[in-house]
């Protein structure tokens, strides 16, 4: 998978890669066998192997506290919040606040090195690219969540913001950073069950691993959390896993595939994906992606 990283997509490449190669190595990381290369701004950064790996052999080692997660949120500088509004927030929208509060802090930001900077898929597009897909059903479907993601900010993302002026500097967090947050997680969050708990995680380095976007299965498909190695193993086509003995460690093992693939591929197959649940399932409330959605 390739996506533009760091803070601003116009920054000097060589910089970019150094910043993000440093904040990982300085947490323990190794990269000995991994590349960061930038594809350009179609497609941004993307990690490659430097060597051949045979299926199953360890590759990497992430350190569970590098990736953001809600419990990561709930312990953040938004900790306030979320404790006066438990039980009214759902996971997703936990994380967005937390991906957008990170956002507006910056380079001061303990994650800045690893996150996205911009996306290009048609959310973002303004009318007169997004009239290009009439009548395709890209275009229906991307309208769909565009509405939805208006309606999500204006009752849920702005009434907090107004609600607690004191954690969010003015100007708060925008709706076009809000579709900001919620792409990082549409394309990079991988689920784990972690002492019983169904648990996205944002990993760095991981989440800028290539898979095959042609998958019919969901991705949750090949992970599986070790509770006693505190590992995610992976297996199959995406990736293959095996257990670690490092403590608190996200541990992978992975059979890469080394594609180039668009962004707006991958959402193509996320979005038909998308469309066969709803002709399944026309009663469902707009919510992307739908609870029980084989995304």
């Amino acid at each position: 998978m390739t996506m533009s990283t760091s803070t601003d997509p116009n920054n000097n490449s060589v910089e970019v890669i150094a910043q993000l190669k440093a904040w990982l190595q300085g947490h323990g990381v190794s990269l000995d066998h991994f590349g960061i290369h930038y594809y350009g701004p179609d497609q941004g950064h993307g990690v490659v192997a430097a060597k051949a790996f045979v299926q199953g052999e360890h590759t990497l080692d992430i350190p569970f506290r590098l990736t953001m997660n809600v419990h990561s949120a709930l312990s953040s500088d938004l900790a306030p919040l979320f404790a006066s509004e438990a039980g009214t927030l759902a996971d997703v929208e936990i994380l967005a606040l937390h991906l957008m509060y990170e956002k507006h802090k910056g380079v001061a930001s303990f994650w800045a090195p690893s996150l996205p900077a911009t996306f290009d898929t048609p959310i973002f597009w303004n009318d007169d690219q997004f009239a290009a897909l009439q009548g395709t059903n890209v275009s229906l479907l991307a309208a769909m969540m565009k509405q939805q993601i208006v309606a999500d900010y204006t009752s849920v993302h702005s009434p907090l913001f107004q609600k607690y002026p004191a954690l969010f500097r003015t100007p708060s967090p925008t709706m076009q950073e809000y579709k900001w947050a919620l792409s990082v997680i549409w394309s990079r969050a991988f689920g784990i069950t972690r002492g019983g708990e169904y648990l996205q995680v944002l990993c760095p380095a991981m989440d800028m691993f290539n898979h095959d976007v042609l998958l019919n299965r969901p991705l949750d498909d090949f992970i599986v959390f070790n509770e006693q190695a505190q590992v995610r193993n992976l297996d199959e086509d995406v990736a293959q896993l095996e257990a670690s003995a490092l403590s608190h460690q996200l541990t992978f093992a992975l059979q890469v595939r080394i594609e180039d693939k668009q962004v707006l591929e991958q959402s193509i197959a996320t979005l038909a994906k998308w469309k066969a649940y709803l002709l399944d399932h026309p009663t469902d409330s707009l919510v992307y992606p739908p609870r029980d959605c084989p995304m």
